[in-house]
């Protein structure tokens, strides 16, 4: 979103204002013609639809991010551990 927004007006420029060019900020895969979506920016966590074609667009960077005396090396987290529905399994994959 950080990469895109500023450059919303442009994109809208080149499709035309006969277009409806709109920002949604979601996640998972998307019903095309169910939803009157033409584009879609997504991450590649969840099955894509034979349908559908995709390309790599931008490499994200993610990670936890904790206060300095829970990061060290090797410790065992405990605690409640805020995660999205969509990525339950993101702690295990980036503490592995």
């Amino acid at each position: 979103i950080r990469w895109l927004i500023p450059r919303l007006a442009g994109l809208q420029q080149a499709v035309g204002k006969e277009r409806d060019l709109q920002l949604v900020s979601a996640g998972g895969a998307v019903a095309f013609s169910r939803e009157g979506i033409d584009l879609a920016i997504r991450r590649n966590d969840f099955p894509i639809a034979d349908d559908v074609v995709a390309r790599p667009f931008l490499k994200e960077r993610v990670g936890p991010v904790c206060r300095r005396e829970h990061a060290a090396a090797g410790r065992e987290l405990r605690g409640t551990l805020l995660h999205t529905e969509t990525r339950p399994f993101a702690w295990r994959d980036w503490c592995a």
